[in-house]
């Protein structure tokens, strides 16, 4: 009888994961005329790439994401509150992925890197009186935190939930009236994640 495979329904060696699921993006926006804070539900992504380094952990990359197309504007500003067009969070950075049992398909996982915010055709905010429809975009120090579970239903794939929190803080900039203002935003997300492991 031929001994089994140890590669085979055992998290090692290539790591690539995808990930699509819905989320909810909120931020909090330092503006000239006060605080304004901006939320909205949509989709989430996910993209990693890596491998294994030792039993059960692996070292990567990835592009993780949150977006929505209707986000709503609270803050000290006629129309308070107002529906704005467009907002994403995103990062693009390392991972690390860690599997207690690399048989089975619980894992954790942490990113660091880059992350960026932007709001498409929002209310401006250079002056309570000058309430122009501009973009925001800008871009600062971000994370990820993310648990799941994935079953078997190939030799390397596996299938399952992740429950994700994106955060991202930094300085965005008005594309028209040139403000600048510090913005904070986080992003919770459920997506469902298929895995080659």
């Amino acid at each position: 009888m031929p001994a089994p495979d140890p590669t085979v329904h055992r998290h090692d060696g290539f790591y690539l994961r995808l990930g699509l699921g819905a989320g909810f993006l909120a931020s909090s926006l330092d503006a000239p005329i006060g605080k304004i804070s901006a939320r909205g539900g949509g989709l989430a992504l996910e993209f990693s790439l890596g491998g294994t380094v030792a039993d059960g952990l692996v070292i990567g990359g990835g592009l993780w994401v949150a977006g929505t197309s209707s986000v709503t504007l609270k803050g000290n500003f006629p129309g308070s509150p107002r529906d704005g067009g467009n907002a994403s969070l995103g990062l693009l950075g390392v991972l690390a992925d860690y599997y207690p049992n690399p048989n089975e398909g619980f894992h954790v996982q942490g990113g660091l890197g880059i992350g960026t915010l932007s709001f498409e055709k929002n209310v401006a905010i250079m002056t309570p009186l000058n309430m122009a429809v501009e973009n925001w975009s800008g871009g600062g120090g971000g994370a990820m935190l993310g648990v799941g579970y994935e079953f078997w239903v190939g030799k390397q794939w596996s299938i399952g939930g992740l429950a994700r929190l994106l955060l991202m803080s930094g300085s965005l900039r008005g594309e028209d009236t040139g403000v600048t203002f510090d913005g904070k935003g986080y992003a919770p997300s459920i997506l469902f994640a298929a895995t080659n492991h």
